[in-house]
């Protein structure tokens, strides 16, 4: 019953005229939904009346948070895809912008026009930021496995800009590998580029992982226990003499002494 009361009240903040205050409202209502199962439908519910205001920011606050709704319950609550498509004039910046080609490309089989909604923003590929060019690569690699006789020719215009003309590097190995995988096995890319496993680690587990940072660790989002076969020893770094003892002045100057002839012996 909170939860509800909640959604009600950020909804009203939503339509403040303060757009910053609007924007962590919409904001707060996604993370509402996310976090509580049961206020999910009726959080939904508010981020289609506030798509439906029309109004420019909050329309693409709504947009990012119903990405990560529909990730944190895929199969769910589709309905707000055509909503949002129906609003792709208001979105001007990247977040928004890759949310939405994120939806598109994970829906394609489900949105008729999915291949024309790519190729609006595929007009201006090139002048788009860095995420949002990903993101493009990325659907219109979605859009062939799901529909190939219209994403045939959006995916190989997008693949020959990426491995011809785009100038970061990241961008370049992506299409390659695309390139490569949908050459070579059209099920593998399938399984890979399509697969539901979401790699992420649970909240409660982020803060044990923060000693780890920097470490194969944080890359694997594993502890070491999972993927070091044998005794796994951490090492750990002895504290500094300075903030074990107090140094007084004799051990002070030895140490000088020490340090000057590690120096005329290096």
């Amino acid at each position: 019953m909170l939860s509800h009361c909640m959604a009600v009240l950020y909804r009203r903040y939503a339509t403040e005229v303060d757009a910053d205050f609007a924007r962590k409202a919409v904001r707060s209502i996604g993370r509402l939904a996310v976090k509580i199962e049961d206020a999910a439908r009726k959080c939904v519910a508010a981020l289609l009346e506030l798509v439906s205001t029309k109004v420019s920011y909050v329309v693409q606050e709504a947009t990012v948070v119903s990405r990560d709704i529909l990730r944190k319950y895929p199969g769910q609550y589709e309905s707000i895809i055509s909503t949002l498509c129906e609003n792709l004039d208001s979105l001007d910046e990247p977040e928004s912008k890759k949310s939405i080609i994120w939806v598109i490309g994970q829906y394609a089989a489900r949105i008729e026009n999915a291949d024309t909604l790519l190729e609006d923003f595929i007009f201006s590929l090139a002048d788009e930021t860095y995420e949002v060019q990903l993101a493009l690569l990325t659907a219109t690699v979605k859009l062939f496995i799901a529909r190939p006789a219209k994403g045939q020719e959006l995916v190989l215009r997008v693949l020959t800009w990426a491995t011809k003309e785009a100038e970061n590097p990241d961008l370049r190995d992506r299409g390659f590998m695309y390139w490569r995988l949908l050459s070579t096995n059209l099920s593998a890319t399938k399984q890979i580029v399509l697969s539901e496993n979401r790699i992420g680690l649970e909240s409660e587990n982020r803060f044990a992982m923060e000693e780890y940072i920097g470490s194969l660790a944080s890359v694997y989002h594993k502890s070491p226990q999972q993927f070091i076969r044998g005794n796994f020893k951490p090492r750990i770094l002895e504290l500094s003499p300075a903030l074990r003892t107090p140094i007084d002045s004799t051990g002070l100057e030895t140490n000088s002494i020490r340090f000057a002839v590690w120096v005329a012996m290096h």
